[in-house]
């Protein structure tokens, strides 16, 4: 017995599941997914029990068509065993499991299976940033818009912030890198107007190179490789 997130992770690791019968139970579209992972290495899914109701699961299907790609992923996913309003009551078995007793629509249903996987949400891991003084939003970390957390200087980003989908993690990564990325490169704040500011150029404050450092080039490192005006000047005759 597993969580559903981690029967996947187990199978993609190598953990050999091919003949062996499987029961996902939990809620939410990671059930589909580990049942794709584990049908995709010889496994034969024999139930996929999500705990939502049928008119739940139809509400969050009719807002897919608003992302085609991910309507697209969900019919790649489908299960024909994928039962709504299920949820597991008795796992049974002596020593090792044999079966599960199902509550669907009201019945006890039993279903003899080798591995079940249950997994009701995920819970952000949000301890390390509780340790560095950080304040919750819920169970997750609570940051702004640029992810900056209630600790003065301290970004989070990924789980600990709460989960949503790949297009979601995709854009808000970046964000603590932009952040003292686009601090450092502000101009400061010198009480000109910002048109006074614009008429008047800054003036570079970068040291102009030696004549020395002219003549020999950029700066090389070990492993760095010789390109445009000092490979000329390396092949040039001494």
């Amino acid at each position: 017995m597993t969580g559903a997130g981690g029967l996947q992770a187990l199978v993609k690791g190598g953990l050999p599941v091919r003949d062996q019968r499987v029961v996902i139970a939990g809620s939410g579209p990671l059930l589909l997914a580990s049942a794709a992972t584990a049908r995709h290495n010889g496994a034969q899914v024999v139930g996929v029990a999500e705990q939502a109701t049928r008119g739940a699961v139809a509400g969050f299907a009719a807002q897919l068509p608003r992302w085609p790609n991910k309507l697209l992923q969900a019919f790649g996913l489908f299960d024909r065993h994928y039962r709504t309003d299920s949820h597991v009551v008795e796992a049974l078995g002596t020593e090792r499991l044999e079966g599960v007793r199902l509550r669907q629509h009201g019945k006890l249903v039993e279903l003899a299976c080798e591995r079940l996987a249950c997994g009701f949400g995920l819970i952000p891991n949000s301890q390390l940033g509780q340790a560095l003084g950080c304040t919750l939003h819920g169970q997750a970390l609570a940051v702004d818009s640029w992810q900056a957390t209630s600790a003065p200087g301290l970004f989070a980003a990924g789980e600990c912030t709460g989960f949503g989908a790949a297009n979601w993690r995709w854009w808000r990564a970046p964000l603590p890198g932009w952040r003292p990325w686009a601090t450092a490169r502000a101009p400061p704040a010198t009480g000109r107007s910002e048109r006074a500011g614009r008429a008047s150029p800054r003036r570079s404050t970068t040291p102009s190179p030696s004549p020395a450092a002219q003549a020999t080039g950029p700066p090389r490192y070990p492993g760095m490789p010789l390109r445009g005006r000092a490979l000329q000047q390396a092949r040039r005759p001494a």
